[in-house]
């Protein structure tokens, strides 16, 4: 099976709009986003819509004897794929892959068209900002009429010593044909077999984290002498292994040091391109990342093959609803007529990839517990496919303060669902005060008898426990059952170097998956500092959840900082925040602060809060030279808090009453425009904006409208990481945000030139 590019120059119709478009696309990028967006808080106010995708292309005469699949990396959602305008598949969820034979409907050495419709016109139907349309993008592969069945070619590693391989290549011919399978380090070939299946050895180096080799592998489908049809993957050589000691990459204990990660990519909106995730990727492993839990649904090829690359593990997700709908249309809907094929399809995609290493089953869900007999049979039915059809572990993101009970179900009839989620303003006043006075209660709902009740069935089911917001539990398990294997699969960033030190206590918890890595789009307001009410979601112009380590550029937040200094990635760091003692902080974002000491002037003399984040035991922190005082880090991080005035800080860390390492912050003098290639790969080339004085301090009061114009290149996308703006990613410009744009270019020419301008200057970037 031949890959072909088919990305390229599709029709794309949306009411009496077309224009041509490359695939990925996200079509909710072209919606309008108002104050009564259909999507909601979750979508972020934008609407649904109907969408025709059509392409028309040549089939070559010699075609006739091959076959001709279409493989759809991700439509959300509701696709239906036409040619020549014959329905041939139909798909509901928006977050799986599948394949098309087209065979057999093309007309050949003639022209062809294939149309795909995708319906989204039902909204919200989702939890956070969830995109349209063909945001995966679309393969086609062109093969022999006998070929090989792609999807279940299977490679498992099951010993390092020797390494060993155990493989399965089916095909599609109903007589004996000859496989020849050669395997490669770069260009030299280190293994060649002639069967289809079976076990073989290696000299070879493993996958792991910190080398994460991959080695090609070839496939030959073979009449005699003649080669019928090819393939070819990257693979890597790894074993997995899960005791109550904690988790063994390769034999070597690995603590899982993670991030749950939602599938937009910031400005490029849901579309998922692979250099656009590898950036992200960068960001968290350089912060000491080392895993991510793809939330709340399977990852995209493009992030997987990016993972096998740079040596991130991943917990894949299938759903973020069963039985009971978390918004009015969403996949609740569709999941029992799907929640097999949606599996198979997961695993399918997963199965040779060396960074998946666990499947999550679902994202707090009520339905999964004896008290609920259908979906206790449902999880059963999932964990025993796993069991039999791959080798990994299942969990599931289990919250004890949604599983159901007996004592809820009274309330059933009111919240219309058990898992809380809807725009009523009614229930959201309740559930929002709620979570926001008690978010940190979660840990002690988890320790309750009806908790302990509710959920051991369950867990008994599943491989791997999977806890929501419950490391309260930790201690609890490992008295009362000593046997369960604990994944916190997602905990609040404030706890992250607790949590750490609470795997080394209770080594049964093999890894901690923080709620979030980097901010995304949607679910807005979450994680942001509320001043006018206690709602944790926010109004229109809102856009972004206002959470994770990193904000939507990639720009660090103090919670990055702790994550950074727990995972020994940095050893001494400054932020700060203006205090507002009218603030109530959210639970999903403990601390305002960014790496600044940039204010405007109605801010001097009012107090500000600034974090000190060090491996140290002491620091001191000056403000223009004079000591605020010595104070000893906790937990990874202490604080002080003091009227603002310019200038500079300077911390001083202390050991065996040292000075070991110092830091300075200052403020930003006069600013300008300035720009810095931040990532360039094959498809996308990211450019940031940022004010900076002649120090080369960024003015994080900067907020001015930046535009740009492109020759030989496409704009993909341009941003900011504001949470509460009504600039739009798709046009050619935007306003900073504490100083800082970015925009995403692909490039079409050998040289592509951008012009930047400002209100007050304008230069050009070639590269």
């Amino acid at each position: 099976m031949i890959l072909k590019d088919f990305n390229s120059n599709w029709k794309f119709e949306k009411e009496n709009e077309v224009i041509l478009v490359d695939l990925p696309h996200d079509a909710m990028l072209h919606e309008k986003r108002c104050l009564n967006g259909p999507c909601g808080v979750g979508g972020a106010y934008f609407s649904g819509g109907f969408y025709t995708y059509t392409k028309s292309f040549i089939v070559p005469k010699e075609f006739i004897n091959k076959s001709i699949h279409l493989h759809v990396l991700g439509a959300y959602r509701n696709s239906i794929v036409y040619v020549n305008n014959q329905e041939i598949y139909s798909h509901k969820y928006g977050y799986t892959d599948y394949f098309v034979e087209l065979t057999k409907y093309l007309n050949y050495g003639q022209s062809n068209e294939i149309k795909i419709t995708v319906d989204n016109t039902l909204v919200p139907n989702s939890r956070w900002y969830s995109g349209a349309g063909l945001y995966r993008g679309v393969e086609l592969y062109i093969g022999g009429m006998d070929h090989f069945n792609i999807n279940d070619i299977k490679l498992n590693t099951v010993s390092l010593d020797p390494i060993t391989l155990s493989y399965t290549i089916p095909y599609t011919s109903n007589k004996k044909l000859d496989v020849l399978m050669e395997i490669y380090d770069q260009d030299r070939c280190i293994k060649k077999n002639h069967k289809d299946h079976g076990i073989i050895n290696l000299d070879a180096i493993p996958w792991d984290i910190d080398n994460p080799k991959l080695y090609t592998f070839k496939f030959y489908l073979m009449d005699k002498d003649e080669i019928i049809d090819t393939y070819s993957l990257e693979y890597g050589f790894r074993t997995l292994k899960y005791t109550t000691k904690g988790f063994y990459l390769n034999g070597k204990k690995v603590v899982l040091k993670g991030a749950c990660l939602h599938h937009d990519n910031g400005i490029l909106g849901a579309k998922s391109i692979y250099d656009a995730e590898v950036k992200r990727l960068f960001i968290l492993k350089n912060a000491g990342f080392n895993a991510i839990r793809s939330a709340h649904n399977p990852a995209s090829i493009h992030l997987l093959k990016a993972c096998d690359r740079l040596g991130i593990l991943v917990m894949d997700e299938l759903v973020d609803m069963w039985l009971y709908h978390k918004t009015e249309y969403d996949y609740a809907t569709d999941f029992k007529d799907n929640y097999m094929h949606d599996l198979k399809s997961m695993i399918d995609k997963d199965y040779n990839h060396p960074s998946v290493i666990m499947y999550s089953l679902g994202n707090e869900l009520a339905s999964p517990t004896t008290l609920n007999m259908e979906g206790f049979r449902i999880l059963n039915e999932l964990c025993d496919y796993i069991h039999k059809n791959d080798y990994r572990p299942s969990t599931m993101g289990v919250n004890f303060t949604n599983l159901e009970r007996e004592e809820l179900n009274a309330h059933k009839e009111r919240y219309k669902m058990m898992e809380v989620y809807t725009n009523s303003d009614e229930i959201v006043d309740d559930y929002n005060q709620i979570v926001t006075r008690f978010g940190y209660g979660m840990a002690e709902i988890a320790c309750q008898e009806d908790s302990e009740r509710v959920s051991i069935d369950t867990f008994k089911v599943l491989d791997l426990a999977g806890y929501n917001y419950a490391y309260k539990r930790y201690e609890l398990d490992s008295k009362i059952h000593p046997e369960r294997i604990i994944v916190g699969t997602e905990t609040m960033c404030e706890d992250i170097y607790k949590n750490y030190e609470r795997m080394k206590k209770y080594p049964q918890v093999i890894g901690d998956f923080i709620w979030t890595g980097i901010d995304y789009l949607g679910e807005v307001g979450i994680g942001g500092y509320f001043d006018y009410d206690h709602h944790f979601q926010k109004p229109y112009p809102w856009i972004l959840a206002n959470g994770g380590a990193f904000d939507l550029l990639g720009y660090p937040t103090g919670e990055a900082y702790l994550a950074m200094i727990t995972y020994g990635k940095a050893t001494l760091e400054l932020a700060s925040y203006i205090y507002d003692e009218k603030e109530t902080k959210s639970a999903w974002r403990w601390t305002n602060s960014r790496n600044t000491y940039t204010y405007k002037d109605d801010v001097i003399g009012k107090d500000i809060v600034v974090e000190v984040y060090s491996k140290y035991p002491i620091v001191e922190l000056f403000v223009n030279g004079k000591s605020l005082g010595k104070k000893e880090i906790l937990n990874g991080f202490t604080t002080y808090k003091f009227p603002y005035e310019k200038g500079y800080l300077k911390a001083l860390a202390i050991q065996d009453n040292q000075v070991v390492e110092e830091k300075i912050l200052a403020t930003s003098m006069e600013s300008k425009l300035t720009s810095r290639i931040d990532y360039s790969g094959s498809d996308i080339t990211y450019i940031y904006f940022e004010y900076k004085d002649s120090k080369n301090t960024i003015d994080t009061t900067r907020e001015d409208l930046i535009s740009v114009s492109i020759t030989g290149g496409k704009l993909l996308g341009i941003g900011s990481a504001n949470p509460k703006t009504e600039d739009n990613y798709i046009k050619n410009e935007a306003h900073a945000f504490l100083g800082a744009a970015m925009i995403a270019v692909k490039k079409t020419e050998k040289d592509t030139h951008v012009i930047a301008k400002d209100s007050i200057s304008s230069f050009e970037i070639t590269f």
